[in-house]
């Protein structure tokens, strides 16, 4: 998603959103990683680069994507979304969670413009 977004991205930014990973650092114990993605996506975006610019796009945007995302799945917390994903015997859900926030996101995009 991110090369349709923004072009290449440098290997440093890659590297710091691996961190984000298995609810951080996979841990499993916090906000869900696809989750977390997505804001750094709309940062990417619509973020600010200098302290005195206006950010209230880019938080607007990234707390409707938290509610898209939550009421999408159903939480926002890692462990809450693997343990659902147990008990109804899903396959992998991680996988399943990042293809459909990929998608949300793109949407929620696209109506942003």
């Amino acid at each position: 998603m991110s090369e349709h977004l923004y072009g290449e991205l440098d290997r440093t930014t890659i590297r710091m959103a691996t961190a984000m990973a298995g609810g951080i650092g996979d841990t499993h114990q916090e906000v869900c990683g696809a989750l977390s993605a997505g804001a750094l996506a709309i940062g990417g975006l619509y973020g600010r680069t200098q302290l005195n610019e206006d950010n209230r796009r880019c938080l607007e945007l990234t707390s409707r994507w938290y509610d898209y995302f939550r009421e999408n799945f159903g939480s926002t917390h890692c462990q809450d979304l693997l343990t659902r994903a147990t008990k109804s015997k899903q396959g992998n859900l991680c996988s399943s969670i990042v293809e459909q926030s990929v998608h949300l996101l793109l949407q929620l995009i696209v109506e942003s413009r």
